[in-house]
């Protein structure tokens, strides 16, 4: 019940587009209520409420009863009245529930005239949902033609007969004749808005008129869609109203061959097609011959075949210019010419025969040879050769070779024809030759090439070279000089001097540099005072060089034997340099040499003496073949060997052989022995012992070829066997037991079993 107080203040405030502040509904809600006309909102099982607030103060509150109707005066929080719309009002909460509460807007009590002459409106707030009359806005209904659904929303009636309005939208129960409703969304105002006669609506709603580029001057009449003209290739072959689509037809169709219904033959014809003015067709049925081809040719292949001879249309081999025509059924055939004439078109049914005279300029001497007309005028044969009157503007006949078939086929303004037959333009010394007809231009020359000669046509381009003493660097430009000693040169394509034999070039003068102590060896180098130029080397007498401006001696560390050779002093002692050619020293830094000693020596002890090219003096080299070498300490060689090599002497320096020993391990500083094993694998064990068969041998043998559970045998095999002696050892190698003989009639022999076999004289051979 409380909210359907709610709803009547809301319906009437919003009618009054003012504001009002509404509370006390529980405080669940404030509403906008001001400025409204008095107004009593009655519904089944409603209570009523009547709002006052059109002369309230501006900013003044009504509060709503929570569970009562309420009495609402816009005058509620300061008793004053106003007269404008924005005063608030406070429903007041002390109205029973159940009670009608009146709604005043302007304070002056219910169903009284306000300040402003208005009597107070009553608003139905009912439960049936209903819009009544009395619901109305400012506008009053708005289920009229006037204001259908909104104040100022207006049912068309321009276009549009008896309009009405259901309070949602507008209805029409007709148009006005040219006119239809096309858009009918609510509230559909614009009614009958679309006019019968636009290419967009032609007769009726969405019947748009072809507009695309093969339709010309499309329109509507209201009947049916207009076209002035179509575009070429098309025409409007189905014109039942509206006709929408326009020139829909194209005269290029088998069905519409260059105009409306005209159909090409598909009865007796074969591959039909159209060019938008006539049939064409790729064959005829059997039989059958296309004989009347006049366009369109609809008819195609009409003629039947046993109507004519040899298979062509009305007439028969040729006997003009033909020999012996006959017909085989399908073509003519001939045993030959008449002479000048020749059969070129042999085409089935070949009726012309020789149709083609041999004086003709389209067949000069031959099939297929056209005497020119592109370029050349006045063409005519005599049966071998085609000859021509004249050639076109800017064209000759530089090629004459019978038949002579291309005429005038030079362009003259071509760069192998320019102006005339046989003048080629450069390519040899020029670049990107030309030619407009009367002569040659060109984009460039190559390098130290000019166009001195531009005399038309110009033939020879870049014909001159401009290194010359009278070309030089450009056309006439001719090279002297007055350099004494020296000739004039333009070698390079600009112009300067040679100097004549033993002179040089030095800032524009001839000089000798051997003498010449200004410039002694090289332009510019200046001897010191009192020093003379001997052999372009400045010299200042014994003991003494050349060093900057002054002589100095010749024997300092400073400058030893030349101008700033100094002696090394970094990894050097006793720097000096008696004779003046070398340096010398008296020792070197720890860890270094003077392995390098070719004068004059200035890098002194130059050389590290930890690398394994110098390793502890200069020149001793770790080997390099047995395993990796280096020499950290500076003393002796140290290798990380290759695999099964072994480095017995490394304590002995500078150990300059490496890895020397093979084998698995040392004897002391020496290398093992390699002994035959007598197995197939392994093939060799390594040990101290000297080469034998003695029982130490056979021991080793067992043990260092992997053997396992090595020991004494006393089984012996042949003649001179003693009782309890012992004459092999036996093992297990791989899985298989050996024993190695060391005394006996097999001593030496490796034999498999568990123990010594006998029998056998034939077992592998060990050590």
């Amino acid at each position: 019940m409380r909210l359907l107080g709610i709803f009547a203040c809301a319906a009437a405030c919003v009618a009054m587009s003012a504001c009002a502040i509404v509370g006390g509904l529980n405080q669940y809600s404030e509403g906008c209520v001001a400025g409204c006309a008095d107004a009593t909102t009655d519904g089944a099982g409603s209570k009523d409420a009547r709002v006052t607030g059109s002369d309230t103060s501006p900013g003044t509150d009504v509060m709503v009863g929570a569970d009562a109707d309420a009495t609402v005066s816009g005058d509620a929080a300061a008793d004053s009245t106003g007269s404008d719309d924005s005063a608030d009002a406070r429903i007041a909460p002390d109205v029973t529930e159940g009670q009608d509460a009146s709604v005043d807007a302007e304070g002056d009590g219910p169903g009284q005239a306000g300040d402003d002459g208005s009597a107070d409106a009553a608003l139905d707030a009912g439960a049936d949902g209903g819009t009544d009359a009395s619901d109305a806005g400012a506008c009053g209904p708005t289920n009229t033609v006037a204001n259908c659904s909104g104040c100022g929303l207006q049912c068309d009636t321009a276009n549009s007969t008896g309009a009405s309005c259901d309070g949602k939208t507008c209805s029409y129960s007709g148009c006005a004749a040219g006119w239809t409703n096309c858009t009918k969304t609510p509230p559909d105002l614009g009614g009958c808005e679309t006019s019968l006669s636009s290419i967009a609506n032609c007769t009726a709603c969405g019947a748009a008129c072809d507009i695309s580029p093969r339709s010309v001057g499309t329109g509507c009449d209201g009947n049916t869609c207009l076209y002035s003209a179509c575009a070429a290739g098309w025409a409007n072959c189905d014109t039942t109203p509206p006709d929408t689509n326009g020139c829909e037809t194209s005269l290029t169709s088998t069905l519409h061959c260059g105009g409306c219904l005209n159909q090409c033959d598909t009865l007796h014809s074969n591959g039909a097609g159209c060019d938008g003015t006539t049939c064409s067709y790729v064959s005829c049925a059997p039989g059958w011959a296309d004989c009347d081809a006049t366009p369109p040719d609809l008819d195609g292949c009409e003629t039947p075949t046993s109507a004519v001879t040899c298979n062509t249309c009305g007439s028969s081999c040729d006997t003009t210019h033909s020999l012996g025509g006959a017909c085989n059924g399908a073509s003519c055939a001939y045993s030959g010419c008449v002479s000048g004439w020749a059969d070129c078109n042999k085409t089935p049914p070949d009726s012309d025969g020789c149709e083609s005279n041999l004086t003709s300029p389209t067949s000069c001497g031959a099939c297929g040879t056209i005497c020119d007309a592109t370029h050349s005028n006045g063409r005519s044969c005599n049966g071998t050769t085609c000859s021509y009157t004249s050639c076109k503007a800017g064209y000759a006949d530089c090629t004459t070779t019978s038949p002579d078939a291309d005429g005038c086929e030079s362009s003259l303004s071509s760069v192998s024809s320019c102006s005339q037959c046989g003048v080629a333009c450069d390519s040899t010394h020029s670049n990107g030759a030309s030619c407009n007809g009367t002569t040659c231009s060109y984009a460039s020359c190559a390098a130290g090439y000019r166009d001195c000669d531009k005399t038309a046509p110009d033939a020879n381009g870049c014909e001159t070279q401009v290194n010359t003493l009278t070309n030089c660097g450009a056309c006439g430009t001719p090279c002297t000089t007055n350099v004494a000693n020296a000739t004039a040169s333009c070698a390079t394509g600009a112009c300067t001097f040679t100097c004549n034999a033993g002179l040089t070039a030095c800032n524009g003068a001839c000089v000798n540099e051997q003498i010449d102590s200004q410039h002694c060896g090289a332009c510019g180098t200046v001897c010191p005072s009192g020093a003379t130029c001997q052999s372009g080397t400045c010299n200042c007498g014994a003991g003494l060089i050349a060093c900057g401006s002054a002589c100095v001696s010749n024997a300092t560390t400073t400058n030893c034997s030349a101008c700033g050779d100094a002696c090394d002093t970094a990894h050097s002692t006793g720097a000096a340099c008696p004779l003046g050619n070398t340096c010398t020293y008296s020792g070197c830094a720890q860890g270094y040499g003077d392995c390098s000693t070719t004068a004059p020596n200035t890098n002194g002890c130059e050389t590290q003496l930890n690398t394994p090219t110098n390793c502890s003096r200069c020149g001793t080299k770790c080997d390099t073949t047995t395993g990796t070498p280096a020499c950290g300490s500076g003393t002796t060689c140290t290798y990380s060997c290759n695999a099964g090599l072994r480095d017995c002497n490394a304590g002995t320096a500078p150990d300059t052989d490496g890895c020397e020993c093979t084998g698995t391990g040392c004897c002391g500083t020496g290398c093992q022995t390699q002994h035959n094993s007598g197995l197939t694998s392994p093939a060799h064990y390594y040990d101290c012992n000297r080469t034998g068969t003695g029982h130490a041998q056979a021991t080793s043998a067992c043990t260092n070829s992997g053997g396992t559970g090595c020991a004494d045998s006393s089984k012996c095999c042949g003649f001179f066997c003693f009782s309890n002696d012992t004459y092999s050892v036996c093992g297990t190698v791989n899985g298989g037991a050996y024993c190695w003989q060391y005394q006996g009639q097999n001593q030496g022999k490796v034999q498999t079993g568990s123990s010594a076999s006998c029998g056998s004289r034939n077992d592998p051979s060990w050590n």
